[in-house]
């Protein structure tokens, strides 16, 4: 089983990896922080082969910048990283909402550029920076952190087109033996009504729901 820890201890050299978000083994549970200034790692084990994805420090975020949204939105978290790339640096804006005055266990998962003009967060625009699978990586982090610190919460994700959805899809077929065994993934299927299934590859979905088990 997985363990996400923030603890900073010292650790013996053979277990010394630079990690922000770790996994305890059977023989620790702790890991060192952190690895440079503009980037962290996740390790992943449960097999003999293990890999870092690399992800985005991030930095939470009031809700001054949402002053237009709060008459009908509770933001019950929201978080900013830049993205770092060849077209340059951007800065993206996580944001995880339910309607005002809901008092259900479900949320909304939401994410974009930010337009610091306008104030708004851009979900259709596509930055082709080089580093899609490091922003999905900080996402996934920040989504995992929220259902841990709420964990009767439920995360409703969406693409803002299906192209997009699709493109999620198979990032999380392509990685979903890194997914921790306490993390439950369903996808939505809206034709003929069929409603919310367990996640598979080879079917496609409308949107997702990321619980803990």
């Amino acid at each position: 089983m997985c363990w996400r820890l923030r603890r900073k201890i010292n650790l013996p050299f053979e277990n010394r990896f630079a990690l922000q978000f770790g996994i305890a083994t059977k023989s620790s549970k702790y890991w060192l922080s952190t690895l440079g200034q503009t980037q962290t790692y996740w390790l992943f084990t449960g097999s003999d082969n293990c890999m870092t994805l690399p992800k985005y420090q991030i930095q939470q975020l009031g809700t001054s910048d949402y002053e237009a949204y709060l008459t009908f939105l509770d933001v019950a978290y929201a978080c900013r990283f830049f993205s770092s790339g060849k077209n340059g640096d951007f800065q993206l804006r996580v944001f995880i909402t339910r309607p005002k005055d809901y008092t259900d266990v479900y949320y909304n998962l939401g994410f974009g550029v930010w337009d610091s003009e306008k104030h708004t967060v851009d979900d259709v625009v596509e930055l082709k920076n080089g580093d899609f699978q490091q922003i999905l990586a900080t996402i996934a982090s920040i989504s995992l952190d929220f259902l841990e610190a709420n964990p009767k919460a439920s995360l409703y994700a969406e693409g803002s087109t299906p192209a997009r959805t699709r493109l999620y899809q198979r990032e999380i077929t392509r990685h979903r033996h890194l997914i921790p065994e306490n993390l439950q993934i369903y996808g939505l299927i809206r034709d003929k009504d069929v409603g919310f299934i367990e996640f598979q590859p080879g079917i496609n979905f409308d949107a997702f729901l990321l619980s803990l088990k």
